[in-house]
């Protein structure tokens, strides 16, 4: 079972000590993984018990379905995650530091208190994903992403990158987006009561119905932004749409 995990981090099992952490995983779960990258091709393991998961720098192959499967706690950092189906998966409290999720399916996933710094999720689909509670202390990456409905409330998300993002009824209520780029992204009926937008930059974004009472726009960019009632902020807004 070592070597096996080793193996999916992608060292050399002769590297492991005993040392190495502990896994809940479920064996037969590591073993369809191993077979899959040994093949390359996706693995199907959907519900699949892989809790505690240890796959620093390791790589799940594109494709693969890991929708619903229990993922909580996983240490998936710097990991190639690259359009693997996560959705309905927990993530929950998951490492995914520097992780590479471009276009992975992460619709519906739960990623309460998962540590998403320096993630790459570009053309992600975070759609009814529960982001609540992150802290991630470098810039995600969410550029392109659809993230209609999720759940991001009270994260602190400073400098993230959500050019053109689809944030439609997102609930962003009490999120830290100071400095955020938000430029051309989509926040329509978004929720963003409370929310910290204090140097942002959403030129050109679409803010139509969103809920902003109480959020602060403190030397935000509105430059060409779609204001919540519809009307097109003026060359040169900064802090309130002109």
């Amino acid at each position: 079972m070592k070597s096996l995990l080793l193996i999916l981090g992608g060292a050399l099992a002769t590297h492991m000590t005993t040392a190495e952490p502990a896994t809940a995983a479920d064996p037969a779960a590591l073993a369809l993984l191993e077979d899959s990258r040994k093949e390359r091709t996706a693995a199907r393991c959907s519900g699949c018990d892989l809790a505690a998961l240890w796959l620093q720098d390791g790589e799940i192959v594109r494709g693969s379905d890991l929708s619903g499967a229990d993922l909580t706690g996983a240490r998936l950092a710097r990991a190639n995650l690259r359009k693997v189906n996560f959705s309905g998966a927990s993530l929950a409290g998951a490492n995914m530091l520097g992780a590479q999720l471009d276009r992975a399916d992460l619709s519906a996933a739960d990623l309460r208190r998962a540590d998403l710094q320096g993630a790459w999720l570009i053309g992600a689909n975070l759609a009814g994903a529960d982001l609540s509670a992150t802290d991630p202390e470098e810039a995600v990456y969410l550029n392109h992403a659809i993230a209609s409905n999720a759940n991001l409330a009270g994260a602190r998300l400073q400098r993230i990158n959500a050019v053109e993002a689809d944030l439609t009824r997102a609930d962003l209520s009490g999120v830290d987006l100071t400095g955020a780029r938000l430029v051309g992204a989509i926040l329509r009926g978004a929720d963003l009561t409370g929310a910290d937008l204090s140097g942002a930059d959403l030129t050109g974004a679409d803010l139509t119905d969103a809920v902003i009472e109480g959020a602060s726009f403190a030397g935000a960019d509105l430059w060409g932004t779609r204001w919540t009632d519809g009307r097109r902020c003026a060359a040169g807004s900064e802090g309130r749409c002109e």
